[in-house]
Formats: C-alpha cells, sequence, structure tokens
C-alpha cells in the first residue's frame, strides 16, 4: 500500500490504537472516531461518487487537480519531520494517512474534488485542532467542569473536600471506609467530545444543506450540554467511588462517558433533523 510505504510509523501507530480501541479511552482515540464519522457520511454519498465515476472523462482531464493530489500525497514528507516531537500522536498519525487516500482520490477522479473538499476541511479541523485548543482553553473548561460536578455532589449531600492546585482533585471516602480521589485534568474537560459533536453537526449540515442559524443554534446549545454533562459525568464517578469503592469507581469511569456522549450524539442529531428548513444540499 501507497500508505505504508510512504509513512510506515503513521500507519502502524494507527493500527495498534485502533486495537488498543476501548470505551475508556475513546477521548484519547478521537481522531480516529472522527475519520469514521466522515467515512460512514462519505458512504452515505456514494451514489453521488458513482455518478461522478461515470461521467469521468479520461486520464487527461483536469491536469492541475491531478498534480494537487499527488502534491497531498507526499506533504507530509515534507512537513512530518517539523512534527517529530508530536510524532506518537494519533493526530498527526491520522494525518498522511488521510491526504494519501485524499489524493489518490483526486488522481483517479479529480471531479470528486469539489464533493469531497467540505469533508476533509471537517475532518482535519476536528482532528488537528482539538490538542491546541485542549491545551489553550482545556484549564479553564477543567475548572467549569470541577465546578458544575461540585455543585451537584453538595446538592446530593456527598462530603468530600476539594483542592485545586496543582491540579483540581476531588478527595472522599467510600462507604467501605477507603480513602479515594480523582484527578481533573485537561482531558477530562470535555474538548474530545465537543469536538465530535461539531464534526457530527457539520457533516450533517453539508449533508442536509439546512439553513446556518439552525446550525450555530445547535452547536451552541450543544456544546454547553456537553460540558454539563461531562459535570454530570465526573459527579457520577464520585458517586460510584463513594458506594462501590475503588473497583466501581474505575469500572463506571471506563463505560458512562461512552454512554452518555454516544447517547446525546444521537438525541442531538435527531433533534437538529427536525428543526430549521432544509434547503438543496451545498454539494
Amino acid at each position: 500500500m501507497l500508505c505504508e510505504a510512504l509513512y510506515p510509523k503513521q500507519v502502524s501507530i494507527l493500527v495498534s490504537s485502533i486495537d488498543g480501541i476501548s470505551p475508556s479511552n475513546l477521548g484519547i482515540n478521537y481522531p480516529i472516531a472522527a475519520v469514521l464519522f466522515v467515512g460512514i457520511f462519505l458512504l452515505l454519498r456514494w451514489g453521488d461518487f458513482r455518478g461522478l465515476l461515470v461521467d469521468e472523462r479520461g486520464p487527461r482531464t483536469a491536469p492541475l487537480v491531478r498534480l494537487a493530489g499527488i502534491i497531498l500525497s507526499v506533504s507530509c514528507l515534507v512537513f512530518l519531520p517539523l512534527l517529530k516531537s508530536y510524532e506518537n500522536s494519533i493526530s498527526v498519525a491520522v494525518l498522511p494517512v488521510f491526504l494519501v487516500f485524499w489524493g489518490v482520490s483526486l488522481v483517479v477522479n479529480p471531479s470528486t474534488l469539489k464533493m469531497t473538499l467540505p469533508y476533509a476541511g471537517v475532518l482535519l479541523a476536528a482532528t488537528l485542532l482539538v490538542d491546541p485548543f485542549t491545551a489553550l482553553v482545556g484549564g479553564p473548561l477543567v475548572g467549569v467542569a470541577s465546578l458544575f460536578s461540585r455543585a451537584i455532589l453538595g446538592a446530593s449531600g456527598v462530603h468530600y473536600s476539594y483542592s485545586a492546585l496543582p491540579a483540581p482533585q476531588i478527595q472522599f471516602t467510600s462507604r467501605l471506609g477507603t480513602g479515594l480521589s480523582i484527578n481533573i485534568t485537561p482531558y477530562c474537560s470535555s474538548l474530545s467530545s465537543i469536538s465530535i459533536f461539531l464534526l457530527v453537526i457539520a457533516l450533517m449540515h453539508i449533508d442536509l444543506g439546512k439553513e446556518w442559524s439552525s446550525t450555530t443554534i445547535t452547536a451552541v446549545l450543544g456544546t454547553v450540554a456537553l460540558v454539563l454533562l461531562n459535570a454530570l459525568r465526573i459527579a457520577a464517578i464520585v458517586w460510584a467511588g463513594l458506594v462501590g469503592g475503588l473497583e466501581l469507581l474505575t469500572s463506571l469511569h471506563e463505560v458512562i462517558g461512552y454512554v452518555l456522549f454516544v447517547g446525546f450524539y444521537g438525541a442531538a442529531a435527531f433533534a437538529y433533523i427536525r428543526v430549521g428548513r432544509p434547503r438543496n444540499r451545498l454539494i
């Protein structure tokens, strides 16, 4: 395969990440989830792609687009050395593999450029912007999540202690008499879940051609809801530790985010379909 020949290390990282994926580490592996969602939406457009393939007028058409496809396929050979410190990042590993597939598709059929460009832009944004945003606003979002989770715990009568430094930590004693604590890190900020949610809404906007007002309102309200849902998730993990100790806390931590966030994605997608007026498909 061309991908493996050009970028063997990145392909190896992706394969090992897929093999080791589980509900407990979906947040870390969100670029793979982003690729999966984009792939599903592209498969839904297979009829349109087939029509473009039928209309393809031969290998001499659109030479500039074909050249751009070749450049995309090999471009990461130039940029990856500049990202050597991030070479084990899944986001960085997704980039060259995706660009090879996209570039080859343009070489084979340049008429797909118009259709694939919005999907490519959404995928690149979802995979490459989350880590910088986590570094930039992950800390404040962690503070918001810990604040709301402590409000939920206080309202439900849970006794705990809290320390903000060096990182937010909730400490409590389980009913089994065991002292427990949970650390709320930037990876608990829900940014990866928000990223996947915004990705799904963007893909549905491309596919359905909804009004921008409906898309914007759904995106804003959904983001706020995910921040609150994340606080509820943290509170639920504390409740589990309070009732069942470390074993129940660990078990719930591995699955609760998966259940809550995937359920939310489905509900939000259904609501988005129902609100606003659809227009003609964007592409």
